[in-house]
């Protein structure tokens, strides 16, 4: 995206990576879908192939704008709002004719942002998949992310994305512990000291020595506890 900056098409570039929406759908979305005030952005048509259309999946479904995405979008919207001449297009992303996009060019454009910084082996269309990879790697619930997407099923998003959803290596089990309900899990099987309660963590620290050593005083203690838990 830092690369992308200044080019005709960055605006394009930002929805598709922080919508998750296909191409098609961002060349059919018009400047009357975008609501500012809740941020939120309906998506009920697309462009395929050249012609307007219903979505992919024949459904409409509302997704939610990033900060950063009204932002980028607000500026020209005002800019058409203000205009006195002349009746403005209704399609936000146009062509220097005033017409709609099509894959093929802004396909080109992408390429040569891609090249600017130096990835390659990429579409136009595998935004979509970075919006769901980062937001699944950041610990989005899978049945957000599908919604976002279009998928009728959270298991067409799993069947996708499965190595991307967030490991937390073991940490939620220890919401399920009564005495630790309070707890926020962490990237580890044991909470540290600092994210459980007092208590918990003397009697750990009793048990098992200190948190933060990787042996105890009394190996046979720890071993003996180690086979009673396994």
């Amino acid at each position: 995206m830092e690369a992308a900056q200044g080019n005709e098409y960055y605006a394009l570039f930002l929805l598709l990576a922080r919508t998750g929406m296909w191409p098609g759908e961002a060349f059919a979305l018009q400047w009357s879908d975008l609501d500012f005030t809740n941020r939120k952005i309906p998506v009920e048509r697309a462009l395929s192939p050249g012609e307007i259309g219903t979505t992919k999946t024949d459904s409409i479904r509302s997704i939610d704008m990033s900060k950063a995405l009204a932002v980028t979008l607000a500026s020209p919207f005002e800019q058409r709002e203000a205009l006195t001449e002349g009746e403005p297009h209704e399609h936000i992303l146009v062509n220097e004719a005033g017409g709609l996009l099509d894959e093929s060019r802004t396909g080109k454009q992408f390429k040569r942002v891609m090249r600017q910084a130096g990835v390659s082996g990429h579409r136009l269309y595998d935004l979509r998949h970075t919006f769901a990879t980062v937001l699944l790697a950041k610990g989005a619930p899978i049945t957000y992310v599908a919604h976002q997407l279009g998928h009728a099923k959270p298991t067409t998003t799993l069947q996708c994305y499965t190595r991307w959803l967030f490991d937390n290596d073991g940490g939620y089990v220890h919401l399920l512990d009564g005495d630790a309900k309070n707890l926020v899990p962490n990237r580890t099987n044991t909470p540290t000291a600092t994210s459980m309660p007092d208590g918990i963590a003397a009697n750990l620290k009793g048990i098992f020595g200190a948190l933060s050593e990787t042996r105890t005083p009394d190996p046979l203690i720890k071993s003996q506890l180690l086979y009673q838990l396994s």
